[in-house]
């Protein structure tokens, strides 16, 4: 597990399980903004989420991180880092509907908004701003995101508490006997 920060890689502490890759998460729903039991909210807001199907260099992650520092809202997206996407949701204007988070990867992951989140101005276009009390947006069962081995999760995220139970989720796609990933 690698973690950047503002396209640098920083030092950390994390738990992962051991036993290999992830061979059972093809029943779980994907979330965002919180966990598979309901029970790890996140707190603030999150934009731009991207899962890739393998692990981004650390010059793709700057790519990234150059995309969100000099993109203001309303400038079109210009960004061409899409080997390996397979689910990137915006939440910018164009890619909402009512409830419903759009999918640009292609592979149609519609998320649902329940109990909220509200739109907000974001780093890159529109955010989305949850509660960290039942706010999430489900994307239900993709096929395009079961059993990844080796996965890249980039988000802008900005926090106003670690969320409920101090383990607020940004991504998940874990049921709750924890068989798949978070």
């Amino acid at each position: 597990i690698h973690i950047y920060i503002n396209g640098a890689e920083t030092s950390y502490q994390t738990t992962q399980d051991g036993g290999g890759g992830i061979t059972g998460d093809g029943g779980s729903d994907f979330r965002i903004g919180n966990g598979s039991a309901n029970d790890s909210t996140f707190d603030g807001l999150i934009d731009d989420v991207r899962v890739y199907n393998r692990a981004l260099s650390s010059d793709e992650i700057k790519r990234l991180y150059k995309i969100g520092a000099t993109l203001k809202l309303g400038v079109t997206r210009t960004d061409t880092l899409t080997d390996g996407l397979v689910g990137h949701w915006t939440f910018d204007g164009g890619d909402m509907a009512g409830e419903r988070a759009y999918d640009r990867s292609g592979n149609s992951n519609t998320g649902l908004l329940t109990n909220g989140p509200v739109r907000r101005a974001g780093r890159i276009g529109q955010a989305l701003e949850f509660d960290g009390a039942d706010d999430i947006v489900n994307a239900g069962k993709p096929t395009s995101l079961n059993n990844l081995d080796v996965k890249t999760i980039t988000a802008w995220i900005k926090l106003d508490s670690f969320g409920e139970s101090n383990v607020g989720r940004i991504a998940d796609k874990d049921n709750e006997v924890s068989t798949g990933w978070r």
